[in-house]
């Protein structure tokens, strides 16, 4: 009898997933019967990496790093055939052609699977996931219903409300950029408030700055909860050589951690050899870390944030030395294998996790910033006098029913449109989506106190209310934030869940063998 798998979600980790499956599958001469729920057309990619969004929109990943297996090429031998503009392995790809590299990939791995049985592609939602006796039922928005042994949920952006961050008063998003963006909803002439100064309102302002000149928006105002830009990232001129060298010490301390206060003085040490190895103070980036996780989002040691931009972009380019922030950005980056490796094996308490979230976010703004082309596009309109930065700190916001008025710091600006661009955010708590609220109430899945994310074991395996395996239910990527680290990336090297699962899913199956049954 095949083993019936039901996929709910079919982005990028989904399609990792399945190529384990299908492999595993494969070995084990195992017969299968998959049903995969994914409402977007272009299954393997799903809406971050949609083919049809503009080419403006660059990964934040090099494309060497990109290899989505199925039996595909990697990205870049890939390119080289079909998109040889794309192809730099040290280059960022556009986001669209790395969606259809990923589509193309994901076909092949259904075509695999169907070699080992059966596979049904609802291009619906999946409504609710719920148990009849020991089986899982998936029920989808088109009232179809399909009985599984294993569920996968990998749901991605979609685990959580859309509306779970967004100020009420906001006109709209960022994606699709071909809605949100359009001449209607953004007018040429227009004032347009940006909530957000991460890689989404980048993107924004990327889309925005493509217009002719008459027809863009008369003044775009970013602003965030800091006003701090994130770091581009570095020219190949400006890296550190042997930075894996250099900071290898500070990862084997790491690794042996036993609290967030051990871990942070790890990073101290990565970032101080970094920082000796370039000539500077290596004691700088202590103090600097310090400000990060202590200070007042209005703080007289930080720079404006225009200030910051051209700094950093100068950095970028090599034109200046690293300074402490550089430092610490990269050695968190150079280190982040170890840290979500340690972030698995590490038991928090509830004061640890409040400063290792803060860590994280703080750090993130350092270490994963956008591509150097992109942070110069935004650093041209403040140039231009297109892009404002001047409320840039945590303004008050007031809207008088026709427009709105942002004051920071002794200024004070109009606009007529607020974009909200801040994503919702990982995990599946708070506003959790029905999906997830249903099997949250049910007790199938629970949230760790101190995290947002679906608690999971090492296989994927859900955690439920009681603190046991939840027994055919694995949940993957975006929605466990929290319990896993580090979950928006195409790095498959990262996680070991997507094949662990695959493992399990096959050992599940198999009859015992004679010799190991009991005697």
């Amino acid at each position: 009898m095949p083993r019936r798998v039901a996929v709910v979600g079919f982005g990028p980790k989904a399609l990792f997933a399945l190529d384990h499956l299908a492999r595993a599958a494969a070995d084990a001469d195992l017969e299968l019967e998959v049903a995969v729920f994914e409402p977007h057309p272009v299954v393997g990619a799903g809406p971050v990496y949609d083919p049809r969004q503009p080419r403006c929109l660059r990964m934040n990943f090099a494309s060497k790093h990109v290899d989505a297996g199925g039996g595909a090429p990697p990205f870049v031998e890939w390119a080289r055939r079909h998109d040889p503009e794309a192809a730099d392995p040290e280059g960022f790809a556009p986001r669209a052609s790395v969606g259809a590299y990923l589509h193309v990939a994901a076909l092949q791995v259904l075509d695999r699977l169907r070699e080992r049985g059966s596979v049904a592609l609802h291009p619906r939602r999946a409504a609710r996931v719920h148990t009849r006796g020991d089986q899982w039922i998936v029920d989808g928005s088109d009232g179809r219903r399909v009985v599984a042994d294993e569920v996968l949920i990998a749901t991605g952006h979609g685990s959580r409300r859309i509306d779970a961050d967004r100020r009420p008063e906001a006109d709209g998003g960022v994606y699709p950029v071909a809605r949100e963006l359009s001449s209607s909803r953004v007018p040429p002439g227009s004032s347009v408030a940006i909530r957000g100064m991460g890689l989404t309102a980048l993107d924004a302002v990327v889309v925005l700055s493509r217009r002719p000149a008459e027809l863009r928006p008369d003044r775009l105002l970013l602003f965030s909860r800091t006003g701090r830009p994130m770091l581009p990232k570095l020219a190949p001129a400006a890296r550190a050589a042997d930075a894996d060298e250099i900071v290898d010490p500070a990862r084997g301390a790491m690794a042996q951690a036993g609290s967030v206060r051990e871990l942070v003085r790890a990073l101290l040490q990565g970032a101080s050899d970094l920082l000796r190895t370039m000539g500077r103070h290596p004691h700088a980036a202590a103090s600097v870390l310090h400000v990060l996780m202590t200070s007042a989002r209005r703080s007289a040691r930080r720079p404006l944030p225009r200030t910051a931009l051209r700094r950093g972009i100068a950095i970028a380019r090599g034109e200046r030395c690293w300074d402490a922030e550089r430092a610490l950005g990269e050695a968190w980056r150079t280190l982040y294998p170890t840290v979500v490796d340690w972030h698995g094996r590490h038991a928090f308490s509830r004061r640890e996790r409040s400063t290792f979230r803060r860590l994280c976010r703080e750090l993130e703004r350092l270490a994963f910033g956008p591509p150097i082309e992109v942070a110069e596009t935004l650093m041209r309109g403040v140039d231009e006098g297109w892009v404002d930065l001047s409320v840039a700190v945590d303004p008050v916001l007031e809207s008088d029913g026709s427009g709105w008025s942002l004051r920071s710091d002794g200024h004070r600006r109009d606009a007529d449109r607020l974009v909200d661009a801040v994503l919702v955010g990982p995990g599946i708590a708070p506003s959790p989506s029905p999906l997830f609220r249903a099997l949250l109430r049910a007790g199938h899945v629970r949230v760790q106190d101190g995290w947002n994310g679906a608690e999971v074991m090492g296989d994927a395996t859900a955690i439920g209310s009681d603190g046991t395996p939840t027994s055919g239910l694995a949940v993957i990527g975006r929605p466990t934030e929290g319990s896993v680290l580090g979950n928006d990336t195409l790095d498959r090297s990262l996680h070991p869940h997507a094949s662990a699962w695959a493992d399990r899913v096959v050992a599940r199956a198999l009859p015992i063998r004679p010799e190991l049954q009991p005697t």
